[in-house]
């Protein structure tokens, strides 16, 4: 083989190695009946979950609108590989973390005709959040839910999601 053929023989394999290391977004899917189970993928470590309400109720202020209804974090400080983890079931507190919403007891069951949101927050990868309700006893992913907003005139103001100035869910 001729000298550069031999030294482009070895780009590919190099690329391979870089990428497996590199980062990758961390990703749910819902499976399973009520209660849900979050299936976990992604490089980075879990240093929070939130599930919340996605409340209705244009009379209450958006950062109102969405209260936590159950919160895990970590018991050592950067918590667990995502994909060590692999799957969480609403309820249930992994090896590793804590539930500290509500303080004691199970969170609150899922009912029907209801929008709920979870927010991963991780750490070496980017975080993660979405919005489902239960129909017929199952998870289902649903869109255009969330309550969104930002600060004008020291005031809230409701504004599309996704606009890079907006919040989106006071999540404590």
């Amino acid at each position: 083989m001729k000298y550069m053929e031999k030294k482009l023989m070895w780009w590919p394999l190099i690329i391979l190695l870089f990428c497996a290391s590199c980062e990758r977004r961390t990703e749910v899917r819902l499976e399973g009946d009520n209660p849900p189970t979050f299936v976990l993928s992604g490089s980075g470590n879990l240093i929070e979950l939130s599930i919340g309400v996605d409340l209705q109720d244009k009379g209450l202020l958006p950062s109102k609108r969405s209260p936590v209804i159950w919160k895990l974090v970590p018991t050592r400080r950067d918590g667990e590989r995502v994909e060590d983890i692999s799957k969480i079931t609403y309820g249930t507190v992994p090896s590793g973390y804590k539930q500290t919403i509500p303080i004691s007891g199970s969170p609150p069951p899922l009912t029907g005709g209801t929008y709920y949101y979870y927010y991963l927050e991780t750490i070496n990868a980017p975080h993660v959040d979405g919005d489902f309700e239960i129909r017929n006893g199952k998870p289902l992913p649903v869109r255009g839910v969330a309550t969104c907003y930002r600060i004008v005139d020291s005031k809230e103001v409701e504004s599309p999601c996704g606009d890079e100035s907006s919040n989106r869910r006071a999540v404590p």
